[in-house]
């Protein structure tokens, strides 16, 4: 059989609400060419099948190139969850401060918690534009708002998986270029995390008020 997605646990559009992805093939790692099982449970009956991938016996692609393909775009794939993972903490954080914010104004309490409010979520969505660009909406959003580090990594696992042959250098290279900016973007948020997030829940805390809860990443 030809190649097929591999566990596409892809960050698609509906991941992240109110995403709009742009960049290239909305789809996972392919399988190495080799010998797969198939297990299907209904019930408590089982039943597995053996099949074998082939490659296209046009290509001249070593099953090492192949190999190399689909480990680039594990690490990519992971990268985009990251990124996404990351979006969705800093949105259901802003959320919380601005809820709590909106109870707390009502309550009396706008001067003591206005500005350390605005401060905390000014920074979530100063990352949040790192990481995506919110400004898109529609296609052609994309000729006037740059892309951000969602798309130029969604770019280059296009590239990757779109090919029959080995990852070139320049493909390697640009992943790795864009590794080291989202790590980079990813300790910022953690920095915001560890001290600003820590500081407004004090303020909350002084007060009896229910602290803002950071969700787990994945």
């Amino acid at each position: 059989m030809n190649r097929f997605v591999w566990n596409p646990r892809y960050p698609a559009a509906d991941v992240v609400d109110d995403a709009f992805w742009f960049g290239g093939r909305n789809a996972g790692p392919l399988a190495v060419p080799g010998s797969y099982q198939v297990r299907l449970t209904v019930g408590e009956s089982t039943e597995t099948r053996s099949f074998e991938v082939k490659k296209d016996p046009r290509l001249e692609t070593s099953q090492a190139d192949f190999q190399e393909q689909f480990d680039l775009a594990v690490e990519i794939r992971d990268a985009i969850t990251r990124l996404t993972d990351a979006i969705k903490r800093i949105r259901n954080l802003r959320d919380q401060v601005e809820r709590l914010s909106g109870l707390l104004n009502e309550a009396g309490y706008e001067d003591d918690f206005g500005p350390a409010a605005t401060s905390l979520n000014g920074k979530l969505t100063s990352i949040e534009e790192k990481l995506m660009q919110t400004k898109n909406e529609r296609g052609p959003d994309t000729s006037n708002f740059p892309p951000q580090l969602d798309s130029q990594l969604i770019r280059v696992l296009s590239l990757v998986i779109g090919s029959e042959h080995k990852p070139t250098d320049g493909d390697h290279t640009r992943f790795d270029d864009l590794k080291v900016e989202l790590d980079a973007y990813l300790e910022e948020l953690q920095a915001v995390l560890d001290d600003d997030l820590v500081a407004f829940n004090d303020l909350l805390a002084r007060k009896n008020v229910t602290p803002v809860i950071s969700p787990a990443r994945r």
